[in-house]
């Protein structure tokens, strides 16, 4: 399945992000949502999921362990 990704700026940056649906018509929804937030200064950015090497780590030896 195809996910579609919708790129617009703010404050001159660019921004990239997946709209999590091959949808076309969702999609655009997406867009509309994310610029109207920029408009009323509600965009607070992309979040990020980060992972750490500790987290890596402990699922690392949990699967090993199990195994």
């Amino acid at each position: 399945m195809r996910t579609g990704w919708v790129k617009y700026y703010r404050s001159g940056q660019p921004y990239r992000e997946s709209t999590r649906t091959a949808d076309r018509s969702e999609a655009k929804r997406f867009l509309s949502r994310r610029l109207a937030e920029i408009a009323t200064g509600a965009f607070a950015g992309i979040v990020v999921e980060c992972v750490t090497v500790g987290l890596l780590a402990e699922g690392l030896i949990t699967d090993y362990l199990a195994t």
